[in-house]
């Protein structure tokens, strides 16, 4: 499979692998710097969407770098752009309700560590869809 997409072009990022000759994670970044708007890569996306989640299979990751996307409303549009289900967490860490599909990751006080987990071990029913999990960092 090979990157092909008109509306994106792939970036870098400090710390990026290359794992079984896969960029982990890829990262994809506005063709143009005119086109970083919210509603370019929401109509990049929706034309690209079996391409984008073949990419997340493919490189386990893909980050958005470089778009305008600064609130929780503008990251749930892009989560509702692929019409994954909206699956609520069941579990111990604290998290709040931002907008519509969008939570904290965690709001556990910094003196509690956080051991090595996986964020949907405890939801086996999911893993009949495409596991996805879509993080917004600002």
């Amino acid at each position: 499979m090979e990157f092909s997409c008109k509306e994106f072009k792939v970036g870098k990022c400090e710390g990026e692998k290359i794992v079984d000759g896969e960029t982990l994670p890829l990262v994809l970044q506005p063709r143009e710097a005119n086109k970083s708007d919210l509603e370019s890569l929401l109509l990049g996306l929706n034309k690209n969407k079996q391409w984008f989640e073949e990419m997340i299979i493919k490189n386990s990751a893909v980050l958005l770098r470089g778009f305008d996307v600064n609130k929780a409303e503008d990251f749930n549009d892009i989560v509702e752009t692929f019409g994954w289900e909206d699956i609520r967490y069941v579990g111990p860490a604290p998290r709040t309700h931002i907008y519509k599909m969008v939570w904290t990751a965690n709001e556990g006080p910094l003196s509690e560590f956080i051991y090595c987990h996986h964020e949907l071990e405890i939801i086996v029913f999911f893993l009949k869809y495409l596991c996805s999990i879509m993080m917004m960092c600002n």
